[in-house]
């Protein structure tokens, strides 16, 4: 919610998936704002590409 990205999807089983959309340009500071919001408890997996506004 604080990082300010849309949320795409959100997938609940043994873990939370969650599916922003992120440019490119954006991908080191989200990694490094998800590390601090969650005291490095959290998980980031770059997905696949997607097409239109991001």
């Amino acid at each position: 919610r604080t990082s300010g990205r849309e949320v795409r999807d959100v997938r609940y089983g043994e873990a939370v998936t969650i599916d922003i959309a992120l440019p490119d340009a954006d991908v080191d500071a989200f990694r490094a704002w998800l590390a601090d919001a969650t005291a490095g408890t959290a998980g980031f997996e770059p997905g696949g590409e997607a097409y239109g506004d991001a």
